[in-house]
Parts: C-alpha cells; structure tokens; sequence
C-alpha cells in the first residue's frame, strides 16, 4: 500500500470524525468524561512524543491569500512493520496540533481539562474542541519529492515577492512588521531543513490550497517521517 493510500483510508471524507472514534473506541475507552478523555489523550501524545519526535518547529509568515501562513513541521521515528499505521498517522498530526495554540502549556491544558470535566460530548457528537478540519472535501495528492519542496518553497517566494511590495502598507503595525523580520528567515530555515533531509521519499497531501483551510503533508523516507501543515488563514 502506498503512503497516499494509507492516509486516505486513515483520514477519509471525515477524519476529525474517524480520529475521534479511534480514540474513543480504541485508546480512551475507560474514560469517564470528557474531562478524563482530554487529560488522558494530553498523556498519551506526551508518551508518543518522547518515543517519536525528533524535532519539530512552527512559524508564520504574511500570506499568499490571506492575513498570514502559518507552517509546523515535524520529524518523526519512521513506523515499523509492526506499528499501526492507521494509529501512527492519527497521533503524529495530533502532536502537530497540541504541540501548539492553546494546548501547549501545562496551565492551558488544565484549562481545557477543567472546562470539560462532567462533559459527555465527544461521545455524544465527537465535537471534543480540535478547532481544525483535517479534511475539506479537496482530496489527495500523491507528490514527487521535487513537487513537494518546489510547491512549499513556492509559498516562500510568493508571500516574499508580496512583503517586498507591500511592507510600506503594513508599518501601522510595527509588532508584526518586527515579527516578519524573524518568521522569514525561520520559514526559509524550515524549508531548508526539509531540503536537507528529505531524500528519496513517499509524499502525500491533504486537502489543496487556494483559501482559509489546512494542508496537510506526510512524507515517509528510510529513516524519517515528516507532518508538514499549513494554513493560509483568512
């Protein structure tokens, strides 16, 4: 089967729902509420972070549609023959999330655990608070290695071709304009990184871009895996 294939079935039409029942079903089942299913799943990623993550990173940039392009990427132990792919999968793009935003700090995390606690709506309509589609109904993509690293350094030099023309307009905002002097360089570090390490590989997409929603890329080598997500936020 090949990486495309797998995450297709993994993710679907719906892979919010699909991640939801997995975890329901499979890893928080003796949960009680969603209090318990929050702190246990923080527990989980936590433990699947140490054994896997090699390293991860996150900036964002003045966007190619939008207000900004937000990128993360990760690398990853790559799945033995033994390891649930299905699983592997759902819990590398989870860190890609709870590596960041809200759930990132021990004291965010108590939050969202304590607001849940006595709630029963991931069972009751698997909405447990992830504020990012996993898919959009745009469908997959099987990608060489030059099509993948040309199509991400392409938002590069596109958002840069658009902030060397129209930074002026942006100088009522001095704090970002301050932060696009550090994530443009950070950006271009990631690419090159990228670049660096990904040699042969299998690559896949998720979802397409042209608007306000999340792509999701994996990218399976010899010895690494790699969750690259982008969102050109509106």
């Amino acid at each position: 089967m090949t990486l495309k294939e797998s995450v297709e079935r993994a993710f679907g039409e719906d892979g919010h729902s699909l991640i939801i029942q997995f975890l329901l079903d499979e890893e928080l089942a003796d949960c009680t509420d969603d209090g318990e299913r929050w702190r246990t799943l923080f527990e989980k990623c936590d433990r699947f972070e140490k054994g896997h993550l090699l390293w991860s990173e996150e900036t964002y940039i003045d966007g190619i549609n939008g207000w900004h392009l937000s990128i993360r990427a990760g690398r990853f132990v790559p799945p033995g023959h033994t390891d649930d792919i299905r699983a592997y999968l759902y819990y590398t793009s989870l860190l890609m999330l709870l590596r960041y935003d809200y759930y990132d700090t021990p004291d965010s995390r108590q939050e969202v655990i304590d607001r849940h606690t006595n709630s029963t709506q991931w069972k009751d309509s698997y909405s447990c608070g992830f504020d990012i589609e996993f898919y959009l109904e745009s469908g997959y993509w099987e990608l060489t290695r030059s099509e993948l690293l040309e199509e991400l350094g392409g938002f590069w030099r596109t958002s840069w071709g658009k902030w060397q023309k129209y930074q002026d307009d942006r100088t009522n905002n001095p704090e970002y304009v301050k932060a696009m002097k550090v994530n443009y360089p950070k950006f271009k570090k990631i690419l090159d990184r990228l670049d660096n390490e990904i040699g042969g590989c299998q690559a896949a997409r998720m979802n397409r871009h042209g608007g306000d929603e999340t792509v999701w890329y994996f990218v399976k080598t010899e010895d690494g895996f790699f969750v690259i997500y982008i969102s050109d936020a509106m």
